[in-house]
């Protein structure tokens, strides 16, 4: 049994798209596991909401439940229909202490949480948007664990909230890198680097133009 098991006998929620799991500031009560659907989890900041993350099967949410006295730093909104288990802290303790291995798998799925964080926020360290998608594309590139037969992978279903622009823009910008020959599109939100000397040297460009231009 592996965290994706959590769900066995605890209360589960079904929400419809566009509702609310938690707001940022509640207390954390409950640790959840997306068993299906979707879920963004965005922060506050003044008067907006930026994407933190998205989330489909599989994935856990609220952990910071674990520090007693917490508040959930984000709200965690339903993309699609989204069912998820609900697991209460003290019941979530006891099952780390039972379970070693149940803690390994968190504390992994945490680092990788952690780094794709902090490689979403380093992005915008770039102020044009062709130079954050550059990134993106990359990192999606090198993320994946095996090469697809054909060599595609698939765009973040966020990337525009990722990215912090219209998706007009993405899909404008995507277009370009296309034509530019840089990259290939398929129908269905597929991509490869076709050319991968000339799309690391416009990312140089655009890396240091956005560096030294006011």
């Amino acid at each position: 049994m592996g965290v994706e098991a959590l769900d066995a006998n605890h209360a589960t929620i079904e929400l419809s798209a566009g509702a609310t799991l938690f707001e940022q500031d509640a207390p954390a009560d409950a640790i959840y596991l997306v068993q299906t659907g979707r879920v963004k989890l965005v922060r506050r900041l003044f008067r907006e909401e930026h994407l933190v993350e998205t989330l489909g099967p599989g994935g856990l949410l609220g952990e910071v439940a674990l520090v007693a006295g917490a508040t959930y730093p984000v709200s965690a909104r339903a993309l699609t229909t989204l069912v998820v288990a609900r697991v209460p802290r003290e019941r979530f303790e006891s099952l780390l202490l039972e379970r070693p291995d149940l803690a390994l798998q968190l504390t992994r799925k945490l680092a990788v949480r952690v780094a794709q964080g902090q490689f979403r926020n380093a992005i915008f360290s770039l102020r044009s948007l062709s130079g954050r998608l550059l990134l993106q594309l990359q990192a999606e590139s090198e993320r994946a664990t095996s090469q697809p037969a054909d060599g595609l992978h698939q765009l973040p279903s966020d990337l525009p909230e990722a990215l912090g622009a219209e998706a007009a823009l993405v899909d404008s910008n995507l277009r370009t890198l296309a034509e530019d020959g840089l990259i290939a599109l398929d129908g269905e939100g597929r991509f490869r680097i076709a050319d991968r000397a000339a799309f690391e040297r416009r990312l140089a460009f655009v890396e240091l133009k956005d560096r030294f231009e006011p």
